[in-house]
């Protein structure tokens, strides 16, 4: 059996997705670059134990050659690169914030789980509270990937409008796109008919993500109060409070007071 090492020391991450419908393939591969050159991997099948692999070789250019070389041959193979964010580092730490400051947020955080909750049984995502992301196998989902769902759904959306689904081969493909994204609960069995092929369904995904960016704008208007509080704080010059206000942040954004 496979030890998996410390992937957050990784130097190098591969994230690929591949959702075909007509050949129900719905697959994750990842991979990632070791200090020691070690390159291990992990695939399988989405929501479900993946298997894993272990490559060693003599450096970390030459790992990183071989996982160039798997990544060309996975994306010849219909692979995608995944929609996700790298996970923030930052944490909660209200022992930083005055305790009326640190009860608000609290209150605010647990309105945001149950909202989580709710997403969570139609998707396999995890909202991650000490971090304020949510989760899915391969990474953060970003408002960003939901604007792309969107655009994506909207593809389902008329090809369900215009009926004869069946005989119209972009709808699995639409379909597939949208999976990509957003990791609906579909079983071993991935039927794009059963699963999106009525408008009330479309409206269920539309609803869904919706409530997914109503979440992911509450995370920012909790780091918007945690900034002010930290900015009226005298301690706010401390390097401990100025670090906790990445939280809720994905790659590419930095908060700053």
């Amino acid at each position: 059996m496979v030890t998996k090492p410390d992937v957050s020391q990784a130097v190098r991450t591969a994230k690929l997705i591949c959702v075909d419908t007509s050949q129900n393939h719905n697959k994750q591969w990842v991979a990632w670059v070791m200090p020691n050159g070690d390159l291990y991997v992990e695939y399988g099948r989405v929501g479900y134990t993946q298997q894993s692999r272990l490559h060693s070789y003599r450096s970390v250019s030459a790992a990183e050659n071989r996982l160039t070389q798997l990544m060309r041959e996975k994306l010849g193979k219909g692979y995608q690169p995944a929609l996700v964010e790298d996970t923030p580092g930052e944490q909660l730490d209200f022992s930083l914030l005055k305790a009326d400051e640190a009860d608000f947020i609290r209150r605010r955080l647990q309105r945001l789980q149950g909202h989580a909750e709710t997403i969570a049984q139609f998707v396999r995502l995890s909202f991650d509270i000490n971090r304020g992301v949510f989760r899915t196998a391969l990474g953060v989902l970003s408002q960003e990937a939901i604007a792309q769902a969107r655009q994506r759904l909207r593809q389902v959306e008329n090809c369900v409008r215009q009926g004869r689904l069946r005989q119209n081969p972009q709808f699995g493909v639409a379909v597939a796109q949208y999976l990509e994204v957003i990791p609906l609960k579909v079983g071993m069995n991935l039927d794009p008919y059963l699963l999106l092929g009525q408008p009330e369904q479309v409206q269920s995904q539309n609803a869904l993500l919706g409530e997914l960016e109503w979440v992911l704008a509450e995370v920012q208007e909790i780091r918007l109060l945690i900034q002010e509080a930290i900015a009226q704080d005298a301690a706010s010059g401390s390097d401990e409070r100025a670090r906790w206000i990445n939280w809720g942040a994905v790659q590419g954004e930095n908060a700053t007071l």
